[in-house]
This record gives structure tokens, sequence and C-alpha cells, in this order.
């Protein structure tokens, strides 16, 4: 069968690798955002790339076909640590706490309706960037 030939022999395919270290550090750093995590990042492409220095056929595309086993070695590390965030449900609440927090929210409207005719009144610019009232109350 048709054997790829191999664009590097391979004490220069090991200096050229020695060589881009650094670029590959970089571009790990980039994606990884941790330096350890870059690191060993730069392990597993040395490793990748040396295992299929073979496939190599073109000498000139050495830093792109590097660059690219460096992106997915990235992606793969990335989609190995995700961690799905988990959300736990608060229980519901109680009669008693939504009557306090109904009651709560009485007596700020009552202030805030207050403060409307006081600042009628005296002339005070408003404070609320909606510009209804001196207590500005947002729900989410």
């Amino acid at each position: 069968m048709f054997r790829k030939s191999a664009a590097f022999s391979d004490t220069v395919f090991e200096a050229a690798l020695f060589a881009e270290e650094d670029y590959v550090y970089r571009i790990s750093f980039i994606y990884l955002k941790e330096e350890s995590a870059a690191l060993e990042n730069v392990q597993e492409v040395a490793y990748r790339a040396w295992r299929g220095r073979r496939s190599l056929r073109d000498a000139s595309y050495f830093k792109t076909w590097l660059t690219r086993i460096t992106m997915n070695c990235a992606f793969k590390q990335q989609r190995a640590s995700f961690q799905p965030l988990t959300v736990e449900l608060s229980p519901t609440t109680s009669f008693e706490e939504r009557l306090v927090d109904r009651l709560y929210l009485k007596d700020l409207l009552e202030i805030s309706s207050r403060l409307n005719a006081q600042s009628s009144t005296c002339g005070m610019k408003w404070i609320c960037p909606c510009r209804k009232s001196r207590v500005c109350l947002t729900f989410h």
C-alpha cells in the first residue's frame, strides 16, 4: 500500500517541535486561561505531534499543523474539565414569610408616596432613574 512520506527526519522534527514550544504554550494559554492547564496541553500537543509526525507531508505547513493540534487538544481539555452548573431549588416560602414581605413592600410604597408628596411641594429633584418616585423599587 501507499505509505505517506514524512516531511522531516525525526531529529529535525524534534528540533522544530522544541523551537515552537513557546508558541504552543501561548496558544494553549489563550484558550485555557490557566498556566497549569496550558502546560499540560503543551505536553499533550508534543505527544500527538510526535505520534502523527509521519502524516505531515510538507514542512512549510508545520506551524499550521501544530496550531491545529494545539487548538484541538485545548478544546478537548476544556470539554473534559467542564462541570455543569448545579442549581439548588429553594424551598417554598411559607405564608408568614410572604406576609412579612408584603408588609415591607406596603411600608415602602407608603414611604414612597409620602416622599412624592413632599418632593412636589419642596421642589426637590428626582433621585430614581425612572423619575416616578424618590425610592425606586425594581423587581427581577
